[in-house]
């Protein structure tokens, strides 16, 4: 018995850094699907502004590449659970600085800049590994999360983290274009289209990052739901023993039941005739 319980237990204490795992990777899955969808909304805005467009048609593009940007930033800080979901080992606050300070920063970075090439390559350089992205603006830790321990011998881990490069290519493609709604190229009309026609391109880089990290989570997912059902199904099997250890046999107990009544009704029957043997009764 002292074995059941204890193994109860530790499948109790299992299951429940099971669950947390579970919470953190289906918080993570839905930020991926918002995160597609903001590529995706980007896309829809850029597959008009083809050469020649006009200025209107860019500045559309622009401006909904910056909410988008914004959107992306907020999906990037999401918190579940009071934790951080992108910031590695550091949970307790955002995985990246506010967007509108980041898209200021970029917009500094591209000072005298007045072609579309020096555009994008000056955005790609900001957002590249150990650049000013890094410096500044990724809040979270380098570290990202221990394995979390879901059985005797298993663990399930969860690392994605916001300055994983396939987040990076997103965040580009939007700033890329975001930055023509702050007056980049405000004067260049030929230049500004240019770049919303090579973000086209960039999007689908984007896009296919992050539907790549959508499945590995995924992937936790499904092994976190087998580990769930493993779990489940050995918290059963020690439930049967424990009531095979204490639980009492029906047919028995009705066997034993039936012969109690029998031997009452005897005792009752005895009572009433020892209850008549009197003198008066006699005679």
């Amino acid at each position: 018995m002292a074995a059941i319980d204890r193994s109860l237990s530790l499948l109790d204490a299992y299951d429940l850094s099971r669950k947390k795992v579970e919470t953190l990777a289906n918080g993570a899955q839905a930020a991926m699907t918002n995160l597609a969808n903001h590529i995706e909304t980007l896309q829809s805005a850029v597959a008009g502004v083809l050469p020649g467009s006009d200025t209107q048609a860019v500045s559309a593009a622009s401006a909904t590449a910056r909410q988008g940007f914004r959107a992306f930033v907020a999906t990037l800080n999401t918190q579940v659970a009071g934790e951080s979901l992108f910031s590695g080992t550091r949970t307790t606050g955002p995985a990246v600085r506010p967007a509108e300070d980041i898209l200021a920063d970029v917009v500094a970075t591209l000072g005298g800049i007045t072609t579309a090439d020096g555009v994008e390559a000056a955005v790609d350089a900001y957002f590249a590994p150990g650049g000013a992205f890094d410096v500044n603006d990724y809040l979270g830790s380098n570290l990202s999360r221990d394995d979390i321990q879901v059985g005797q011998s298993e663990t399930v881990s969860f690392q994605q983290k916001a300055d994983d490069r396939r987040l990076r290519d997103g965040l580009a493609v939007l700033a890329k274009l975001a930055v023509l709604d702050m007056g980049v190229l405000s004067g260049e009309p030929g230049q500004r289209v240019r770049v919303a026609s090579a973000a086209a391109v960039g999007t689908l880089k984007a896009s296919d990052g992050i539907v790549a990290m959508a499945a590995e989570i995924g992937a936790g997912q499904e092994r976190i739901e087998r580990v769930g059902v493993r779990i489940s199904a050995e918290r059963d099997s020690l439930a049967q023993m424990k009531l095979d250890l204490l639980g009492a046999d029906p047919y028995r107990t009705a066997t034993r039941l039936q012969q109690t009544e029998a031997q009452i009704e005897t005792l009752y029957t005895l009572t009433a005739r020892l209850s008549r043997l009197s003198l008066t009764a006699y005679l």
